[in-house]
């Protein structure tokens, strides 16, 4: 959508020994020339606010600013670091449906999300998965709130080559 590419001005930057917190802001007039804006011509206000320290968490609210009711799409992209996608083991999405986009396709989870090579999954699923990263040594939880999806993307190879500003191997670390 046009967020995604649209100029958001920092509103608010604080910062400290623990941490920084970050506000970004976009209303309406800044989208107005973006590719696909004609299509949601409602006056808004957005904000998408970005604390990182020992954790990280990141917050969109959007305010209708006008006196019509709109509905709207938001996504939130996590793309995640890893050491190495292929040892990766998602944990929480066992029992859920999920739409595969490859193949245009519903299926059941059964057990942890173990990834090979391109996937683009949409899993029925409210609540945290955790990413088991054996190559870091690490786990990291992902916790979400007001949502009814969870998205698993890796580009796999032959994906990744398509995307401009993936180098070789890159892929390798993404999802």
């Amino acid at each position: 959508g046009f967020a995604r590419v649209a100029p958001w001005r920092l509103g608010l930057l604080e910062q400290d020994d623990h941490g920084a917190r970050l506000v970004y802001e976009l209303e309406e007039g800044d989208v107005r020339e973006l590719p696909g804006a004609e299509h949601f011509t409602a006056p808004f206000r957005a904000t998408c606010s970005i604390e990182v320290g020992s954790t990280a968490s990141v917050t969109l609210t959007v305010r209708n600013t006008g006196t019509e009711p709109f509905d709207y799409e938001a996504a939130l992209h996590s793309y995640l670091y890893v050491g190495d996608v292929a040892r990766v083991r998602v944990r929480g999405l066992d029992g859920c449906t999920w739409w595969d986009k490859l193949d245009e396709r519903t299926y059941r989870q059964e057990g942890d999300l173990v990834l090979q090579g391109e996937t683009d999954r949409v899993y029925h699923h409210d609540g945290t998965v955790q990413v088991e990263d054996p190559a870091l040594d690490r786990i990291l939880v992902i916790d979400k709130e007001g949502s009814a999806d969870t998205v698993v993307w890796t580009p796999g190879p032959a994906k990744a080559a398509e995307i401009p500003d993936l180098g070789p191997g890159e892929w390798e670390h993404l999802l």
